[in-house]
């Protein structure tokens, strides 16, 4: 390839680049949703109690090898259900964020390999209606890394956290927290095998992480089936399941849209790809307890492909997993008979999903699930 090519090649990724960036943030501003109106009848005394959190994240990862380097740049807006609890020490608090590892995709940073980009510290601490992130980050939250940087020694990393989110009365709170995170290995002989799959084969890694948040308290309660304040219905009926809400209540709620890009640089190419997906997971807790403790319902759609349902166990035991034929000629490629799915991730007072599916072999799947906040 001549220089002229090799010069217009490296235009038109920058052109790119900077087209793929504006998209991201002005597709951001479509995906804005109000939160519910603060409800003065619920206790200022703590901030205890189950909110609802709107998460706008940007995500940069800088990764630079000898042969190759990667710019990554996401966006993630998150609607989630949380439950602030008091831990044993004095002003501390644990939010229980999200659906944990069962909304978590595969995540493609470098250097956060087995994280999620969305997840909140795992303590908190309420000072002067402050709440900070409490108690030394780096063993907090990965202890894998600072292990690492202890057994190799050509292994390094820093991890700082800033920010901090302000809390009305205790009822609404706002903010923004700042995560920075760097590695590098430096040596001339091959690296360690965990150092290699958390750099993802690269020696250097920059890593930025920005949350805005905003919440509103929407009960005191931290059980949702004592949660005077929140409705909703569980109905999921077919040949493996019987769930209805007076013998399961809700665990856990995670609404989740995300638009990324990634761009790998070599000597003589470049590519670039993009991607957008949307996912909402509900977990559901059974209230008796010779039944199977925790059911999880998933959809996920990348805008390129019909959308799936999953009916997972605890254990990630699959009752439905329903999803397109990515390869139409694979003989093992069963798409379903009919699939009608509806699903409100965005309402100011709730979500719902619906769903009528008969698989490729017959069975039936209905799923009637809404939670109704007030407004």
């Amino acid at each position: 390839m001549n220089k002229p090519d090799v010069l217009m090649q490296w235009i038109l990724l920058l052109l790119l680049s900077f087209t793929l960036s504006a998209c991201l943030k002005n597709e951001d501003k479509d995906s804005h949703v109000q939160l519910p109106n603060i409800n003065p009848n619920l206790s200022t005394e703590s901030p205890e109690g189950i909110w609802l959190f709107h998460m706008n994240i940007d995500v940069t990862e800088n990764s630079i090898s000898s042969d190759k380097q990667r710019e990554k740049s996401s966006h993630y807006f998150v609607r989630q259900l949380v439950t602030i609890k008091p831990t044993e020490q004095e002003n501390v608090f644990w939010p229980k964020a999200g659906c944990g590892r069962y909304s978590s995709e595969f995540n493609i940073n470098s250097l956060m390999a087995v994280d999620d980009d969305t997840e909140l510290p795992a303590n908190w601490k309420l000072d002067n209606q402050q709440f900070k992130p409490f108690d030394n980050p780096e063993m907090q939250n990965y202890p894998e890394m600072e292990a690492l940087s202890i057994f190799d020694p050509y292994f390094s990393w820093s991890y700082i956290e800033n920010g901090g989110l302000t809390v009305n009365q205790n009822l609404s709170l706002s903010g923004q927290l700042i995560i920075e995170a760097n590695a590098n290995y430096i040596a001339n002989e091959d690296p360690l095998f965990f150092t290699s799959f958390y750099l993802n084969g690269y020696d250097q890694v920059k890593y930025s992480r920005s949350l805005n948040i905003s919440a509103v308290k929407l009960s005191d309660s931290t059980a949702f089936d004592t949660a005077a304040e929140i409705t909703y219905r569980l109905n999921i009926q077919s040949d493996l399941l019987d769930i209805s809400h007076s013998e399961y209540m809700p665990y856990c709620l995670d609404s989740r849209e995300k638009r990324s890009y990634i761009v790998t640089r070599r000597a003589n190419s470049s590519e670039v790809e993009a991607k957008q997906t949307e996912a909402f997971t509900l977990g559901m807790e059974s209230l008796l307890p010779e039944t199977d403790s925790l059911v999880i319902l998933k959809t996920y759609q990348d805008y390129e492909n019909a959308p799936s349902v999953h009916l997972l166990g605890s254990d990630w035991d699959s009752y439905h997993i329903i999803q397109p034929c990515y390869d139409e000629t694979s003989e093992q490629c069963s798409p379903p008979i009919s699939f009608e799915l509806e699903q409100r991730s965005k309402d100011i007072n709730g979500f719902s999903v619906e769903a009528e599916i008969i698989e490729h072999d017959g069975t039936e799947v209905k799923i009637d699930t809404r939670f109704i906040f007030p407004n």
